[in-house]
């Protein structure tokens, strides 16, 4: 149907020519049958397909700022401002991905994971920078050197050698394979264990005789003669802190032809370790002595005392000299 300025087709139209169309209005679909159709626009601005829903080209699905498939539309999402790009899911890259600016990953735990099917030495994930350095989190990495921002050069690493630049501090125990290698200059430094953060010491001695009659009971020092933070009562010694410490214990027998025999407990719990002196025959004789010092790890709050470990002897005690001590210090923190 012809009219002015117009015509109207009513059924299918087809064109087996180039056809130029100033302007058309099509209800049905643009079937092209050529083997390399193409839609050509020779304007000078541009040409826009556009639709109130959607565009689909070929699986692609074009949706107003919008990339995706049919089943999913929004994978892509164009943007004027802000962030130009926008990906929703996971994405591949095949090929090197060129960035100007910064990567920003906005998942709660976000990772960056490169997978390879062949596992050689000569596989894996590199992430250098050809101009500078790269830092991660407050590490900075500058070739083979590893440091800060303020001091980038703290570690060097080199074929079978790692150097560093400035102290080293250790806290744990270290094995070396090979020797330790200190330039001009430098010193090693040798630590000791965590510093007593209290003064327990103390010295306590037997002030009078004490007949043994049972086992277990406990030795009694009457006199103390050094008790620095009060740790020392009541024949017992209680740690203040957890940490080593050195106990030295003499023992001096009396006027008794039986031996006596005693032995260091924690928390009512022998140690094991051992005094035993000989008695003289008579309360002028000199009887016999012993000594010993040992290191015991303790928790805080645990008491030491000294008990017998034989029923026989006496104990020899004095306030004029001091013959049977029992003296304990604080090393070291555990």
């Amino acid at each position: 149907t012809l009219t002015n300025g117009a015509v109207a087709v009513t059924g299918s139209f087809d064109v087996s020519l180039a056809t130029t169309l100033v302007g058309a209005t099509l209800s049905g679909d643009i079937l092209m049958s050529n083997a390399a159709a193409a839609i050509t626009h020779s304007g000078g601005t541009g040409l826009t397909i556009s639709s109130g829903q959607y565009v689909d080209v070929e699986d692609v699905r074009f949706t107003g700022f919008d990339l995706g498939t049919a089943t999913t539309p929004t994978r892509i999402t164009l943007a004027d401002s802000g962030a130009h790009v926008t990906v929703t899911g996971d994405t591949s890259l095949s090929g090197t991905l060129g960035v100007t600016g910064d990567i920003t990953m906005t998942g709660n735990t976000a990772a960056l994971t490169h997978t390879d099917a062949t596992t050689t030495a000569t596989n894996g994930l590199a992430i250098t920078s050809t101009s500078g350095f790269v830092d991660v989190e407050d590490v900075r990495f500058t070739d083979a050197k590893i440091g800060i921002a303020a001091d980038p050069d703290l570690i060097t690493l080199t074929n079978g050698a790692v150097g560093v630049t400035g102290s080293l501090d250790v806290s744990a125990a270290t094995t070396l394979a090979s020797d330790l290698t200190v330039t001009a200059g430098g010193v090693v430094t040798f630590g000791v264990r965590k510093a007593p953060t209290k003064n327990a010491m103390f010295t306590a001695c037997a002030s009078v005789d004490q007949i043994i009659s049972a086992v277990g009971e406990v030795v009694a020092f009457g006199e103390e003669a050094l008790d620095v933070d009060n740790d020392f009562a009541s024949n017992m010694f209680t740690a203040p802190v957890a940490g080593y410490y050195g106990f030295s214990l003499h023992l001096r027998a009396g006027d008794a032809v039986g031996s006596v025999e005693v032995q260091i407990f924690v928390d009512g719990v022998t140690t094991k370790h051992t005094l035993q002196a000989l008695g003289a025959a008579t309360y002028t004789d000199a009887g016999g002595g012993a000594l010993s010092t040992v290191i015991l790890q303790l928790t805080s709050g645990a008491g030491v005392n000294v008990q017998t470990s034989a029923a026989t002897g006496k104990i020899r005690g004095s306030t004029v000299e001091f013959h049977t001590c029992f003296s304990g210090w604080l090393i070291s923190n555990a």
